[in-house]
């Protein structure tokens, strides 16, 4: 569990996490507590004057060195409360022109920082808290009179109620939960009524992610889902295999969806119910229709077990493994073997990229943007081990590929009619593109492309790419701030590197040195031509060139911008006027 204090809000009651321990602090309290529009917490003298382990006698102001009344407010410098602030010297620190830090001089926490303060929060309710509940029934209408405290004896029911995720596996994680017909789990970032009875909360499809536990607050799960409350379906009767911190991954994927609402939502399966074991076979656990799923590192092990809707669309589907073993099962599954649907976007990161090839979507899917990055040769091996074309993509509008990512781009295959808006190879290593680059010139075909951007080193397979003859690329972006990164192509001999038609040209920094190694289709006009260099440096090898000696054909638009504008005359084109027509 993170460190400070998470608070939710039910009813009239606020429920207050602390790194340990669990409060409900009634409306009325909390407000008093957090009065401060800056976060600063406040609590009243008494409780620091009746603390067991303290022989504090009387409670003073470090700035006035008042002494505070028991029913004053004072408000902590640090969560030992070693020293205090009253509300006259906060109101009178607040309107000096010069403004003055007051820290505790026995800790290093920064009163001012956000954090400091929600630790504060959690000592404060720990002070006031005199009393322990023993059971509580979550409603909507729920109220307390003073601050309680929660524990893993605590019994909390949940009956017909929809509940956010953060509460509800932080209850998992602290106390007894016993969950009676059904509950409804969403999942919403802030949380200012995290309990309702109202469809209306609902999202419209819900969103699936992965969050960490404790050792402690794992057993503490564990313990909840073998339990059987009150002689019914246990929470999770699944021959748990995973441990530790993918328990809470786990409880996530235990859900059905509701037709009606398409939201998440907690229930019993019925007894002897094969869906009582998680993990009894592929497509095993039906999660329906879901806006986004994020599987990261072993929590990708379950993605062979959802069975999605045969007509689920996603906004987004991301996959990121850092270790082999996480997709290691996977790995052994057949290609387009794991039915994924229409996504929207696709990221794939790290050894996640191995299973691109066991994906299996929609004929009809438009896929927005696919992001693949790899940092190691081993996270792709296996696909550049696959015939060109192999790994069926079919309609994309924008493909980004990192670092290794780059050398898989070959085995991709497109639909026929498909145009790209924007293809973007970004690599800093010759290594991360050294297959490609062993290709023959014109040979990694990128059929119809829109935009065209190539940064640092990935420059160096342009000779390598097949541009099609007749179709025109809207933009040819080329950005390298370093020479060393495109030696390669410098030493090819002009007008050797295949363009074709392209409308814009953009080169950034070291990358104008390659305009006179670019060839053009010879009735290309040109809208727009950009060079942008930054440094001197960045044209400084162009400059013992001849005048007009580098030819660009017809331009209707040349912007020069900085240091570029010193090879003006180096350039030869036909000047077009803008509404000159072919």
């Amino acid at each position: 569990m993170e460190t400070g204090a998470m608070t939710a809000k039910i009813g009239k009651t606020f429920f207050v996490f602390t790194d340990k321990d669990l409060f409900l602090v009634s409306e009325s309290e909390y407000k008093e507590i957090r009065q401060n529009e800056e976060g600063r917490v406040f609590l009243k003298g008494k409780y620091l004057l009746d603390r067991e382990t303290s022989d504090v006698a009387i409670v003073i102001c470090i700035v006035c060195h008042g002494e505070a009344a028991p029913e004053d407010l004072i408000s902590p410098l640090c969560r030992q409360m070693h020293f205090v602030l009253c509300r006259e010297c906060i109101e009178y620190l607040k309107k000096r022109t010069g403004k003055i830090e007051v820290v505790c001089p026995y800790c290093s926490e920064n009163k001012g920082d956000e954090m400091c303060q929600e630790e504060i929060l959690g000592a404060v309710v720990s002070l006031m808290s005199r009393k322990t509940f023993l059971y509580l029934d979550m409603k909507p209408e729920l109220e307390v009179e003073a601050v309680m405290r929660l524990t893993r004896e605590t019994k909390v029911v949940l009956s017909n109620v929809w509940v956010y995720d953060a509460l509800f596996f932080r209850l998992m994680s602290r106390t007894t939960v016993v969950v009676r017909d059904k509950i409804t789990i969403l999942r919403k970032d802030n949380m200012p009524y995290v309990l309702s009875l109202d469809p209306a909360w609902a999202p419209k499809h819900p969103e699936i992610c992965f969050s960490e536990c404790t050792k402690e607050e794992t057993e503490q799960i564990r313990a909840n889902m073998e339990m059987l409350p009150e002689n019914r379906t246990p929470i999770s009767p699944w021959k748990i295999r995973r441990k530790g911190k993918e328990i809470r991954a786990l409880l996530r994927f235990w859900a059905c969806v509701d037709e009606s609402s398409e939201s998440v939502f907690l229930k019993f399966p019925e007894k002897n119910s094969k869906k009582e074991t998680l993990g009894e076979g592929n497509n095993s656990l039906w999660i329906g229709k879901v806006e986004k799923l994020s599987l990261y590192n072993r929590a990708m092990e379950v993605l062979p077990k959802l069975k999605f809707h045969e007509e689920n669309e996603m906004s987004g589907l991301k996959l990121r493994a850092a270790i082999p073993r996480c997709v290691a099962e996977i790995h052994k599954m057949e290609n387009k073997s794991i039915w994924i649907g229409k996504t929207r976007k696709l990221e794939l990161k790290g050894y996640a990229i191995q299973i691109f090839p066991k994906l299996g979507f929609h004929k009809e899917n438009m896929v927005e943007e696919i992001y693949l990055c790899s940092d190691s040769l081993e996270q792709i091996a296996g696909i550049v081990e696959m015939e060109n074309n192999s790994i069926w993509v079919g309609r994309v509008k924008k493909l980004e590929l990192h670092g290794y990512a780059i050398q898989i781009f070959p085995r991709l295959g497109f639909h026929e009619e498909n145009v790209i808006e924007k293809l973007s190879l970004d690599s800093y290593d010759s290594e991360y593109i050294a297959e490609i680059l062993r290709a023959e010139s014109n040979s990694v075909w990128i059929w119809k492309v829109k935009c065209l951007d190539l940064c640092a080193c990935a420059i160096q397979i342009l000779p390598n790419l097949g541009i099609h003859g007749e179709y025109a690329v809207d933009e040819l972006a080329l950005n390298v701030g370093y020479l060393g990164y495109i030696s390669g192509i410098l030493g090819v001999e002009n007008n050797s590197v295949w363009i074709g038609r392209v409308r814009k040209l953009r080169l950034e920094d070291y990358a104008i040195t390659i305009l006179p190694k670019l060839r053009f289709h010879k009735e290309n006009v040109m809208e727009e031509l950009v060079l942008d260099a930054n440094e001197p440096e960045h044209i400084s090898g162009m400059l013992g060139m001849e005048n007009n000696s580098i030819w660009i054909g017809k331009v209707k638009a040349l912007n020069l911008i900085r240091h570029a504008n010193r090879i003006r005359h180096k350039l030869s084109f036909t000047p077009r006027e803008p509404n000159t027509r072919e």
